[in-house]
């Protein structure tokens, strides 16, 4: 009798008087399965290799009768899916170059615009109205009514941009 037969005989003797076991057996990977019908407590404290070493799964029994191709349908077969044909031509790709001169004049003009909200209102308060934008209803002060001009231009600002651009430009 082989290892792999005595830990399979070891297992089915362990477990056979159980209502929830059903067979012990192979997978491809020459692992000991126990097939159960349902699971429990007992189930999850079957130990995960035998006295030889060799794994031990536990898998339901209806996974022991499941193939692939139950599931994967043949392209072209009845009942497939068709080709995937995209709605929209794809966008143009667009050159390493254009992308890194547009992202510098983005970037140039969020510092443009950002040095001139900071003279109209101060590095401080155009700090916390950039606060106040990202904290929305939780914001722990209200500079924004006093400049509703820095603030409805943050808010457009921090539309496009985001948090994280923003806070390492104004530099606080």
């Amino acid at each position: 009798m082989s290892h792999i037969d005595s830990d399979l005989a070891e297992l089915q003797e362990q477990y056979e008087d159980r209502d929830w076991f059903a067979e012990v057996g192979l997978d491809e990977y020459s692992r000991c399965v126990v097939y159960v019908k349902y699971m429990n407590r007992e189930t999850l404290a079957i130990p995960t290799y035998t006295e030889e070493g060799r794994e031990v799964c536990v898998h339901f029994l209806s996974s022991k009768m499941v193939t692939r191709d139950q599931f994967v349908e043949k392209q072209g077969g009845v009942g497939s899916l068709p080709v995937y044909q995209p709605l929209m031509a794809p966008f143009p790709i667009l050159s390493l170059e254009a992308d890194l001169v547009a992202e510098d004049k983005d970037i140039t003009y969020l510092q443009q615009t950002l040095d001139r909200l900071e003279k109209d209102c101060g590095t401080h308060i155009l700090g916390d109205i950039f606060f106040e934008t990202h904290d929305k209803q939780y914001a722990v002060t209200n500079l924004s009514a006093r400049y509703p001009e820095v603030c409805k231009v943050m808010k457009k600002l921090y539309d496009v941009y985001g948090f994280d651009v923003i806070y390492d430009e104004l530099e606080l």
